[in-house]
């Protein structure tokens, strides 16, 4: 799994949906809890839990954006963590399977290790039609860089 600094991944604009890792010294992942409201704040960033508490952050702790490496066998956990979802979720329409949650759960059964993969870049995304000057003036300056081509298809 690749890890980015949580600050790295933020919008200026409102909450954020992210998965909060704790990585031991080795670089493997010892856990991930997916947060849906995550924002900056003075002390860095802060989160919401359901009901309606509001947590502090740092803003460096690590964070997953589901850029992860697996091997075939996770689709089998995936069949068979899905059908207990579908369970929990019933009458919830807004109920997201969030594989970081798998990920976890087999972490904690001792069932699969996750090396991560520490950036310090900063992650591009639009959540917020705000967001999107703020991306493509980033893109710009990276290509301007020349870290990525101006045109990645011909």
């Amino acid at each position: 799994m690749v890890g980015f600094v949580l600050r790295n991944t933020l919008s200026e604009h409102g909450s954020v949906a992210r998965g909060i890792c704790d990585v031991d010294a080795r670089g493997l992942l010892k856990s991930v809890v997916e947060r849906t409201k995550i924002e900056k704040a003075d002390t860095g960033a802060r989160f919401a839990t359901d009901d309606g508490q509001w947590h502090p952050l740092t803003g460096n702790e690590s964070a997953s954006m589901n850029i992860w490496g697996f091997t075939p066998s996770i689709f089998g956990f995936l069949k068979a963590e899905f059908p207990p979802f579908l369970s929990a979720a019933a009458g919830k329409p807004k109920a997201e399977f969030f594989i970081p949650t798998v990920v976890d759960t087999l972490i904690q059964r001792r069932q699969a290790t996750v090396n991560v993969l520490l950036t310090p870049d900063k992650w591009f995304g639009v959540t917020y039609p705000a967001d999107k000057p703020i991306v493509v003036a980033g893109l710009r300056r990276l290509i301007d860089a020349g870290a990525y081509p101006a045109k990645l298809w011909a």
